[in-house]
């Protein structure tokens, strides 16, 4: 009787869930005040664990899509040390795979210093695309 008959992604919408999936098709949007606010690109960013303003350098619409094709940072991060760590209980040390240095957990499989060097080589000039 008093839920609020706001739908997103086909779905009721209601206080107290997980966000929905970002998708490029379907808009998004928070509860607030008993109508449905969409949500800002640095609120997609969040969702996503991209820093702010990561793609403030196109139009919001195309922020929007790229946001919602995108897989979330940390998800993927999780699954790929699944992938390359026979363990996932913590007792297996995660090492990098070029020179061996040890690595925090979810971390990349390859350390901060030899994914520097892979970036010189491939572009020089300190690693960054011209």
């Amino acid at each position: 009787p008093n839920r609020i008959n706001k739908r997103q992604n086909g779905q009721r919408f209601s206080e107290g869930r997980k966000f929905y999936t970002l998708t490029a098709q379907d808009q998004h949007g928070i509860l607030v005040e008993g109508y449905i606010r969409k949500l800002t690109p640095i609120e997609c960013e969040r969702l996503q664990t991209v820093p702010d303003d990561y793609t403030k350098h196109v139009s919001n619409t195309q922020r929007y899509k790229m946001l919602g094709n995108g897989f979330t940072v940390d998800v993927i991060a999780h699954l790929l040390k699944g992938v390359f760590n026979s363990e996932l209980d913590g007792t297996e040390e995660n090492h990098c795979h070029d020179c061996g240095e040890e690595l925090e957990p979810l971390e990349s499989i390859t350390c901060d210093d030899c994914n520097e060097r892979e970036a010189d080589e491939e572009y020089g000039n300190g690693g960054f695309p011209e």
